[in-house]
């Protein structure tokens, strides 16, 4: 599982070096930044799989309830929170629930993308420069997921 993740993450970054995706690959330190953000997420997801398998006994239903939960964590929520965070009346308790989204694999895959693509704007606004592995860019969703891999794998185990 971990071999297939690995080619399908390089075909990604490929796909993102094709399309002239300077925001995600346009030096090392975004390129490599990226790459991490993919292999560990490609762990956690691997193993929350694993736990969801013992969910099912048809491969074929867990396969898309599986995509169905990535998509509604790792697109729609990922893009409510950005729309909760820009309003005044939401980005407290969105805060506080980021806590929480973060430990499923693909918010935190979004999220990371999100903030890599945005990081010279950040840095703008802030005044201020970030390197990729920062908590305002990549820290937060790599530490969640490297600490959430684990877990799940333990659990999928026990």
């Amino acid at each position: 599982d971990n071999l297939t993740m690995l080619i399908t993450t390089i075909l990604t970054l490929m796909v993102f070096v094709i399309f002239d995706r300077e925001d995600v690959t346009g030096d090392f330190e975004r390129m490599s930044g990226a790459l991490l953000l993919f292999v560990v997420y490609g762990l956690a997801s691997i193993a929350l799989g694993y736990c969801f398998s013992f969910l099912f006994n048809n491969h074929s239903l867990a396969q898309n309830v599986l995509m169905m939960v990535n998509f509604l964590f790792g697109f729609v929520l990922v893009l409510a929170s950005q729309v909760m965070n820009s309003l005044s009346q939401t980005r407290g308790i969105n805060k506080r629930l980021q806590y929480i989204y973060r430990c499923i694999p693909a918010y935190s895959l979004g999220e990371g993308i999100i903030r890599l693509s945005t990081k010279r704007l950040l840095e703008f606004v802030d005044g201020q420069e970030y390197a990729v592995l920062d908590a305002e860019i990549l820290g937060r969703p790599l530490l969640y997921m490297a600490v959430m891999a684990p877990f799940l794998f333990a659990l999928a185990v026990f």
